[in-house]
């Protein structure tokens, strides 16, 4: 086939072949040389190969080869998200749909961006709605089945959104394990179970393009736009409106339009947003790229080329929601905290353990692994207590103090800490939900999981009239790890958040405290987060996560600094 390919206005003379080699199909590229073309087959395509006997490009037939070679040809494969309907009832060509009257307006937005682009990521901060705007696109489009693939917590709070929502769906749930399995199937096998909608809920999660998800996601997407053509939809939802690396939307936007980057792999994607430097890793004698900083001004740009497929919702310019209030809470340290602080600290020389070990003392816990005599080795790790914990007793007071509501969200990092806390609660008189990353359970209360879940909804019709004597249970904690509870939940019915101890994850974090913060909370008694520092540790941790820096960036004197006085 005789083309031409349309480079800054020349038209390039160039011929296309489709050829079939070994059960592939490929296209065979010909021109004449010309730089600047050979740069966006080197920088845009995939599976290429130059064969130097005939002058040719050869690419294996993909989705993002055919996305490139038709922009060459001077088609128009962005027309898709370059059109937005703006009514909502168009969709609706039967006159039979209707849209949810009690939809807020970014939410018709999140509908209207889904159904106009079919194949998109809605980025919108935690709270802001994104579950249900896509139950009704589902919904309208009346698919015989879809898949929603999303960390386990989150389906747990789905499959509360379903109810509460009446959505008749046929939802085939999945877990990110559960997703990964199915690498395994061959694509013939994908091809007859791919459905015609697909939804990735906390879409970050696919940010490494050579993570095993990662490259499922793309295959998965690619087979479905080949089986069901027009009609595949893809929605990514992400609660991360802007990452912290810009690099990060490379996989996303190729899992819904392979090609829509015109970089074809994520690093040259990072080489045009960054400054980068080669250093040598003295450990393996190899080379590898280190970041300098960001390039202000391409990173600025990535956000209008993601215009169209990426629609973003901040929470401060969707919700009204009052400011969050947060308090650190600090105890006085007991003698004996200080002294098992000093010996740890001698004993302990490397930065990241001497911080776990000083974290678990101030929460009142210590790991320790018992040694087998005669081999010298682990046999297993039990779980110490210490007794006057001053963080257990501040606990009491703030359960006292939030009866009159009775309900309350805690929030530890470790899971010994969970379980002390568990009984802690049960003794004051407290039902408890517990998610610790090993199971969910509901403690002193007959009610199930999903009831006590219900029951830190604040839109639960029992509790709307302020009186918790309506609530099907008087006082309940939801106790967790946030790395465990920090996605997909609803726990608005709590004016408190109470880290006893925090997450390793600053993400994590956001995401635990955002369950609370939506608009079925009590806008007029507010949010407070308090934080306990016994051990200064608890402070130093806390700043980092407020800047955002990871805890393993934590140094022996950053640690010596904080804890003069007590090390």
């Amino acid at each position: 086939m005789n083309t031409k390919f349309i480079m800054k206005g020349q038209r390039i003379p160039a011929h296309i072949e489709k050829v079939e080699l070994h059960g592939k199909v490929f296209y065979d590229v010909s021109f004449g040389y010309h730089k600047q073309l050979v740069e966006e087959i080197k920088e845009s395509t995939e599976k290429r190969q130059w064969i130097n006997k005939t002058k040719t490009w050869r690419l294996e037939k993909s989705p993002r080869n055919d996305f490139v070679l038709s922009y060459l040809q001077g088609y128009n494969p962005y027309k898709l998200y370059d059109e937005f309907v703006n009514d909502a009832n168009s969709f609706d060509t039967s006159g039979v749909f209707k849209i949810p009257k009690d939809f807020w307006h970014h939410q018709l937005r999140m509908y209207v961006h889904i159904m106009s682009h079919k194949r998109c990521i809605v980025a919108g901060e935690t709270r802001t709605g994104k579950t249900r705007p896509t139950f009704t696109a589902i919904s309208h489009l009346n698919v015989d089945k879809a898949w929603w693939i999303a960390p386990k917590s989150a389906l747990r709070g789905l499959k509360l959104e379903l109810n509460k929502w009446n959505y008749p769906l046929e939802l085939v749930l999945m877990t990110y394990d559960k997703f990964r399995s199915r690498l395994d199937l061959h694509p013939e096998d994908l091809k007859r179970i791919v459905p015609k909608f697909i939804v990735f809920d906390e879409a970050h999660k696919l940010k490494n393009p050579n993570s095993k998800q990662g490259r499922l996601a793309r295959q998965v997407a690619q087979i479905q736009l080949e089986v069901h053509g027009d009609d595949a939809h893809i929605v990514l939802l992400s609660g991360t409106p802007t990452p912290k690396d810009p690099s990060d939307w490379w996989n996303l936007t190729e899992v819904c339009c392979p090609g829509f980057l015109r970089e074809g792999t994520q690093m040259m994607l990072k080489k045009r947003l960054g400054v980068y430097e080669q250093r040598e890793n003295p450990a393996t004698n190899s080379l590898y790229w280190h970041l300098i900083k960001w390039k202000e001004d391409e990173v600025m740009y990535l956000h209008k080329r993601l215009s169209g497929m990426v629609e973003v919702f901040l929470r401060k310019d969707c919700l009204d929601l009052p400011e969050k209030m947060k308090t650190l809470i600090h105890l006085e340290i007991p003698h004996e905290y200080k002294q098992a602080a000093r010996l740890a600290s001698k004993l302990e020389k490397r930065a990241a353990q001497l911080q776990s070990k000083l974290r678990q003392i101030s929460d009142g816990i210590m790991y320790i692994n018992e040694i087998d005599e005669v081999t010298a080795t682990s046999k297993r790790t039990k779980t110490e207590f210490f007794p006057n914990c001053p963080k257990d007793e501040q606990l009491k007071n703030d359960l006292a103090e939030f009866e009159d509501v009775g309900r309350v969200i805690v929030y530890c990092a470790f899971q010994g800490t969970i379980d002390k806390l568990t009984v802690l609660c049960i003794r004051e008189g407290w039902a408890v939900l517990k998610v610790d990353g090993r199971n969910w359970e509901a403690l002193n209360t007959t009610y199930s999981v999903e009831e006590c879940l219900k029951e830190m909804d604040g839109s639960n019709k029992s509790l709307n009239s302020g009186d918790i004597t309506q609530a099907k249970i008087p006082k309940l904690v939801f106790l967790a790890n946030q790395g465990a509870a920090s996605t997909g939940l609803e726990l608005s019915a709590s004016p408190i958040i109470i880290n006893y101890s925090q997450a390793f994850n600053m993400a994590d974090q956001e995401q635990a405290e955002g369950r609370a913060y939506s608009n079925n909370m009590d806008k007029v008694r507010g949010l407070e987060i308090r934080t306990y520092v016994n051990l200064p540790i608890d402070e130093l941790v806390h700043k980092n996560l407020e800047l955002k820096k990871t805890l393993q960036s934590i140094t022996m004197g950053d640690i010596n600094e904080a804890m003069k006085g007590v090390l």
